[in-house]
């Protein structure tokens, strides 16, 4: 996405329809249920040739117009996103890049 500067999300959407039997994801009711506080986790690919994808969860903070989501980035990154990233960057994002969530309680 243009809005994230030094990485790009990747469609879990997309990955659940090449791998079906071993990348399972929230219904699509869940995805766009999200709530301010509920934590969600994304595959950022960094914009380096080669990068390693790096599942990460991320906070949400609100939902936007256009079927926007505001988060916060909940953990530290491992690999290639170090210095990209960092924890409590904001990340926009959509629905389709929800790969698993987990409810406010």
């Amino acid at each position: 996405m243009a809005l994230n500067k030094g990485y790009g999300l990747l469609s879990a959407v997309q990955a659940n329809k090449i791998h079906p039997d071993t990348f399972e994801i929230p219904s699509v009711e869940e995805r766009l249920s999200l709530k301010s506080g509920d934590h969600v986790k994304l595959l950022f690919k960094p914009r380096c040739k080669g990068g390693i994808v790096e599942r990460m969860w991320v906070r949400v903070y609100k939902a936007m117009p256009g079927g926007l989501f505001e988060g916060v980035l909940d953990n530290e990154p491992a690999y290639d996103l170090k210095g990209v990233l960092q924890l409590d960057d904001t990340v926009i994002f959509q629905q389709q890049h929800v790969a698993d969530l987990i409810r406010k309680k």
